[in-house]
């Protein structure tokens, strides 16, 4: 075997072993908030994996986590099953979707450059639904382009994509915009297949039936939060105006911060100028078909997002994390363009989001900011400075947060406000009383701009007599209070 006929037949495993290695630093990070509230529901008894009322989300990936939970609870076994798989998965798929259709070498650009994407790393590594249905679209996608000269029977391959089709639903309220997508695709491109893709659209449809009970509770759920706390869509959702740019920032720039500055300034005019001039070259190359590579990853990358873009105006669920199973198609198409023969300077473009996600990656590594917010050390700090016998944590939530619940050992006692609002409480001194059974208490300002704005939960601890005694802030978690009696006073570090 030649050289190059190796790297044409094995070039699919240096890349996914890239991207495994580039997902294992920092895999082993604390939970924060959302990470830890999917770990509690998915540690819970096997018939309450259903009852997720609260999280808004379809229950796959509970039913997932439940399973592995029975083998360990660590952060990196959970975060393995539940992201990792999924993502180093999804860069093995995207490497044969862009062979299929772009060829070996374009396939080795698109694949390396989801690989060392800061973006796909992190929900790589994040418990939650993102990694998740972007596997089943990377599965499907490339299910559909295969189709072509596969030689399994028509009606079962309509039966596995469907099957694909449903799993993605039951991993992601967002997943139907992509399922609308491939089926417009299909009903354009395949005009013989038209019959079989009404019936499989509405077995798929009839397979989501048994959800939809929950589904309504969740939609309620949403509604009664948000009319409790006013500010909350602030916090799940992105304004209208601003999410659609945000996603093509996030798909160029991963995790760094987007903001007005002159590197980001000059790396989306670089991007755009060079995907403007490589367009433009290539304006008359080849035959323009529905199998054309830049017609399949154009459908894919533009029309989920422009969906969900314009449903928006009703419903905010535009953020770019929510469309990660989009950024694939926004690689294929990159990779697509800078390999052309016919293409001058195209190098230079696919050389520049390399450095991009290498320098987001490195940033991701190394700054906390870029981080998951770090609950794990701040119950360290606590434990070893304030013992749990004369210790209470107060919450101004109708519980404990997650992350102290999955990270206190010790047994902290707690005391929670019981509402959304601290306003809504009908006796805030009332409730707060029991803590002056113990010589410290502890406090966040964890999202209290949402739910005590005006810091009443301080206010009747100076009443009951406790001295804020120490300060202490964490990247993401912010703030944390010790409040102790005059008794009780120790020495700050």
């Amino acid at each position: 075997m030649s050289k190059q006929s190796f790297w044409v037949k094995w070039g699919w495993l240096m890349v996914v072993g890239l991207s495994l290695l580039l997902r294992l630093p920092l895999l082993t990070g604390s939970f924060w908030l959302d990470e830890a509230a999917q770990a509690l529901e998915s540690s819970r008894p096997w018939w309450q994996q259903f009852e997720i009322i609260p999280d808004f989300q379809p229950p796959l990936l509970h039913l997932i986590l439940h399973v592995v939970q029975y083998v360990s609870h660590a952060e990196w076994w959970l975060r393995f099953w539940g992201a990792l798989v999924p993502g180093v998965l999804s860069v093995y798929l995207c490497f044969k979707i862009a062979e299929k259709i772009t060829g070996p070498k374009a396939a080795w650009w698109s694949a390396g450059l989801l690989a060392t994407s800061s973006f796909h790393i992190f929900y790589s590594q994040e418990l939650r639904q993102y990694s998740l249905p972007t596997f089943w679209a990377m599965l499907s996608w490339w299910w559909l382009v295969k189709q072509s000269t596969s030689r399994v029977p028509v009606a079962r391959w309509w039966g596995l994509w469907g099957v694909m089709g449903v799993a993605g639903m039951y991993s992601s309220y967002l997943y139907p915009f992509l399922l609308a997508t491939q089926l417009g695709y299909l009903w354009l491109s395949r005009p013989t297949w038209r019959r079989a893709s009404i019936i499989t659209a509405v077995g798929m449809a009839l397979a989501m039936v048994p959800w939809l009970p929950i589904f309504s509770l969740q939609l309620a759920a949403g509604g009664d939060v948000q009319a409790q706390l006013p500010g909350w869509s602030a916090v799940v959702s992105v304004p209208q105006l601003k999410s659609l740019p945000l996603v093509v920032a996030k798909f160029v720039f991963g995790v760094l911060d987007v903001e007005v500055s002159w590197p980001f300034i000059a790396g989306l005019v670089g991007i755009g100028a060079w995907f403007g001039v490589v367009s433009w070259q290539l304006r008359k190359v080849g035959r323009w078909s529905w199998n054309h590579p830049v017609v399949i990853a154009s459908v894919w990358l533009v029309l989920p997002i422009l969906g969900a873009w314009l449903v928006s105006f009703v419903i905010p669920v535009l953020q770019p994390k929510r469309v990660l199973f989009s950024l694939p198609a926004w690689y294929l198409l990159v990779g697509w363009l800078g390999t052309q023969s016919k293409v001058k300077w195209g190098s230079f473009g696919l050389g520049l989001l390399l450095v991009i996600n290498v320098w987001g990656t490195l940033a991701y590594y190394r700054q906390p900011q870029y981080q998951r917010e770090d609950w794990r050390a701040v119950q360290t700090w606590v434990r070893s400075r304030y013992p749990a016998t004369k210790t209470v944590a107060v919450f101004a939530f109708p519980e404990a947060f997650a992350p102290w619940r999955w990270y206190d050992d010790d047994g902290y006692s707690v005391i929670a406000t019981g509402q959304l609002h601290v306003d809504q409480v009908p006796d805030l001194a009332e409730v707060l009383k029991p803590v002056t059974e113990y010589e410290y208490v502890v406090t966040f300002d964890y999202l209290n701009d949402l739910s005590d704005p005006a810091r009443k939960v301080n206010q009747v601890l100076r009443s009951l007599g406790y001295t804020e005694v120490e300060l202490r802030s964490w990247p993401g978690v912010g703030f944390v209070r010790i409040w102790s009696k005059p008794s009780g006073r120790i020495s700050s570090n």
